[in-house]
């Protein structure tokens, strides 16, 4: 029997079974076949294949990875410079936009001028909007800041005195009007966006949830994407894990709604704390791999040796215990399920938020000497292959 008599239905199971790399090959066989396989969604962002950490003062990020059957992969790395942002498979690292699973990638072009981020009061952060099910464009914002130590000098010990500054740190934040740079592959260009006010491109500004009230609280806030939705995550001074999922009301209205308050402080088994300590996850050391850009180095993992469940409730709360000053990293995009650290001996632990369990995963320190007094993980990204084709050029 022919292969263009089977059925589609059928076609799409047999797909469905193919490992994302393959079935990226199988797209390119015919026209037919690559409709199929995208009207289907079959490439998008469907499991998290480790962390994407960066770590002060290296200067590439590192991959925390968690190996299973289709996870010796050999993505291609992005080795130069830290990653801003991450978003369904899509890597930023400033002017760059990358692709590890399909090893393409995209340099913007320069942006216009913009009144907040040319003065030496304000920075800017860079995120990435990528939605593969939606189309294969992707967008850049530049979200300035006030800087709270301006001009390198400490607000508390400096004798410079700024009065414009100050009057600008006692201003509702952000301002009416706000203009955004924002960057679309799909014009190739930067444009200015204003929010907070009527007409096109509007966006809504959503407060921290209730009870967040200090500054160096919001600090510490996590918002990210999980199972059921946008979640925001806070740790307290006594390690307890606040959780909040945000919510639609009506008249257009959202808020905060806590779904997740641990009863008892975090901590970690003290046999665990050991930086030379094994988990289910591992490093794939970058840096001490070399390469200036890019690698093609492929993890060659055994599933039975290092495969983790993220199902599996196993605690770690029944044996000796040392309290340490957690902080959340990210989420687990699919499960409800929160990745946390410390700055040292920097483990990476994953927390149940239906069992309120803690799980061990591995240490996030590279191994071998490296000529730094110090390594201290700066942020983290759940990071989800995307196989839909490559980036839109420009």
């Amino acid at each position: 029997m022919s292969i263009s008599m089977i059925p589609d239905d059928v076609l799409a199971d047999v797909f469905r079974r193919v490992a994302p790399r393959s079935l990226a090959v199988c797209r390119c066989v015919s026209r037919a076949w690559r409709a199929l396989i995208d009207d289907r969604r079959l490439l998008l962002p469907r499991s998290l294949a480790g962390l994407f950490i960066n770590m002060e003062p290296l200067d590439k990020p590192e991959f925390f990875v968690r190996p299973a059957a289709d996870s010796a992969s050999g993505y291609r790395m992005p080795c130069y410079g830290m990653i801003d942002d991450h978003c369904n498979g899509l890597i930023l690292q400033h002017e760059l936009v990358t692709n590890p699973a399909t090893g393409q990638a995209v340099r913007l072009p320069d942006r216009p001028p913009l009144p907040l981020l040319d003065s030496k009061r304000f920075a800017e952060r860079r995120y990435l909007v990528f939605d593969p099910a939606e189309s294969p464009h992707y967008q850049v914002f530049l979200i300035p800041y006030l800087l709270y130590d301006y001009g390198g000098y400490s607000r508390r010990s400096s004798t410079v005195v700024d009065h414009a500054h100050d009057a600008l740190m006692q201003l509702e934040w952000p301002p009416s009007p706000f203009v955004l740079g924002v960057f679309s592959s799909r014009t190739g260009r930067w444009e200015e966006r204003i929010s907070l006010s009527e007409g096109d491109h509007t966006y809504r500004m959503i407060k921290p949830p209730r009870g967040v009230v200090t500054l160096e609280d919001r600090r510490r806030l996590y918002v990210g994407r999980s199972e059921k939705g946008v979640y925001c995550a806070f740790i307290d001074g006594m390690s307890h894990v606040w959780v909040w999922i945000l919510i639609d009301g009506s008249c257009d209205q959202t808020e905060w709604v806590l779904t997740h308050h641990s009863a008892y402080g975090l901590a970690l088994p003290t046999s665990q704390c050991d930086q030379e300590s094994n988990g289910p996850w591992i490093l794939a050391d970058v840096n001490k791999r070399g390469g200036r850009r890019w690698t093609n180095e492929v993890l060659m993992l055994r599933k039975d040796q290092f495969e983790w469940d993220s199902d599996d409730d196993g605690s770690t709360q029944d044996r000796v215990q040392q309290r340490l000053n957690f902080r959340i990293i990210g989420f687990h995009p699919y499960k409800e399920l929160v990745f946390l650290t410390n700055n040292w001996p920097s483990p990476c632990l994953a927390y149940h938020l239906k069992s309120s369990k803690l799980e061990y995963l591995g240490q996030l320190l590279p191994m071998g000497s490296y000529p730094y007094g110090w390594l201290e993980v700066e942020s983290a990204f759940p990071y989800t292959p995307c196989w839909m084709g490559g980036l839109v050029e420009f």
